[in-house]
């Protein structure tokens, strides 16, 4: 829906641009940093792998997704998830490509406590014969979980 958010403009100079300007000016050797911190477990070859595939689809695009509402956030939340979730299966994804995914969308998950919580602790809490019967269906989506307390 248009409303007056599209005809707004951020004042000159942006802040993407002063910060490209400061690193214009500075003497780090960027690539060498990044591979000096971010190298170990295959991070920065992941990270060239995923972004262009998340780039080059609409949904991940930021433009007004803080002028929306709290639940039209929520229901983009739901959306990006359910995409990555696709993408997931779409390119064979391994569970550090997806960690990696949602670590580029940069986006509050409505299913981060299953992805996280819930799946560690059936895996670490559960005995083998409820291992068994659960992580299969929790790996695939079958059943989408929660934790409380």
């Amino acid at each position: 829906m248009a409303d007056f958010t599209d005809s707004l403009k951020p004042a000159e100079p942006t802040g993407p641009s002063i910060l490209a300007n400061e690193r214009n000016q500075s003497n780090v050797p960027v690539d060498e940093l990044a591979n000096h911190l971010l190298s170990r477990n295959g991070f920065l070859e992941r990270q060239a792998r995923i972004l262009p595939i998340l780039k080059n689809d609409p949904l991940f695009r930021k433009t007004k997704q803080f002028n929306l509402s709290r639940p039209e956030r929520y229901h983009l939340g739901l959306a990006r998830a359910k995409k990555l979730r696709r993408l997931a299966d779409q390119y064979g994804w391994s569970t550090d490509d997806q960690e990696m995914s949602t670590y580029l969308c940069d986006d509050v998950s409505p299913y981060m406590v299953h992805a996280t919580m819930f799946i560690t602790t059936v895996r670490e809490q559960g005995d083998e014969q409820q291992k068994s019967y659960w992580m299969p269906r929790i790996q695939s989506w079958e059943v989408v979980g929660c934790y409380a307390q």
